[in-house]
C-alpha cells in the first residue's frame, strides 16, 4: 500500500515536471525576435529572468524527486526491516513455543519421576516395615524354637535317667527271679530230703 502511494506521487511529479517543460520549450520556440535594439534588449532580460525562473523549477523540481526518491528508499529499507523484524520475531515466536512446549514436556516428565520416586519410597518403607515384621517374626521363632530345644535336651536327659533306671530295675529284677529260681531249687530239695526222712 505504501508502495503504490510513493509511485503515485512519484509518477505525479513526474507528469508535472514533463508538463512543465514542454510548456517552457514552446514559449522559447514563441519568442519573435524584435525590431528595435531597446525592445530586444528589454525582451532578452525577460527572456533570462523566466529562464533563471524556470530553472529554478527545474532545480526544484528536479530536488523534489531526488527526494522523492530517497524517502521511497528509505520507506522500501523500512519496510524491508520491518519484513526482516516481523520473520525474525515470528522464527523468536516459534522457537518459543517450541520451547515452552518442551518445558511443559520436562517438566509433565519431572513429575511423572517424583511421582514414581514418591511411590517407589512408600514401596521401599513397607518393605523395610515388612522386613522388620519378619525380623520381629524370626526372633520369636528362634526363642521359641530355642525354648523346644531345651525343652527336649531337658526330655532327652531326663529319659536318660529313665533308661538308666529301667535298665537297673530290669537287673535288680533278674537278680530276684534269679533268687527266686534258687529258693524254689534249695525248697524244692528240702521238700525232696522231708519226703525220704519220712519214708
Amino acid at each position: 500500500m505504501e508502495d503504490t502511494e510513493g509511485n503515485t506521487m512519484v509518477f505525479s511529479i513526474l507528469k508535472s515536471f514533463n508538463n512543465f517543460m514542454s510548456q517552457s520549450m514552446e514559449q522559447t520556440s514563441n519568442l519573435t525576435i524584435p525590431q528595435s535594439p531597446q525592445g530586444s534588449l528589454q525582451m532578452q532580460y525577460q527572456q533570462m529572468m523566466k529562464l533563471e525562473d524556470q530553472a529554478g523549477q527545474i532545480h526544484s523540481g528536479t530536488r523534489l524527486l531526488q527526494v522523492e526518491r530517497e524517502k521511497m528508499q528509505m520507506e522500501l529499507s523500512h519496510k524491508r526491516a520491518r519484513i526482516e523484524l516481523e520473520k525474525e520475531a515470528n522464527t523468536n515466536a516459534r522457537n518459543f513455543e517450541r520451547e515452552a512446549d518442551r518445558n511443559q514436556e520436562l517438566l509433565k516428565r519431572i513429575k511423572q519421576c517424583q511421582e514414581r520416586e514418591k511411590e517407589m519410597e512408600n514401596k521401599l518403607q513397607e518393605q523395610i516395615e515388612t522386613n522388620k515384621n519378619c525380623q520381629k517374626n524370626t526372633e520369636t521363632l528362634n526363642r521359641k524354637l530355642e525354648e523346644k530345644e531345651n525343652k527336649l535336651a531337658e526330655a532327652n536327659e531326663t529319659i536318660s535317667v529313665l533308661k538308666g533306671k529301667i535298665a537297673e530295675l530290669q537287673w535288680n529284677l533278674m537278680n530276684q527271679e534269679m533268687q527266686m529260681k534258687s529258693h524254689e531249687s534249695q525248697k524244692q530239695e528240702l521238700t525232696e530230703q522231708l519226703d525220704v526222712l519220712h519214708k
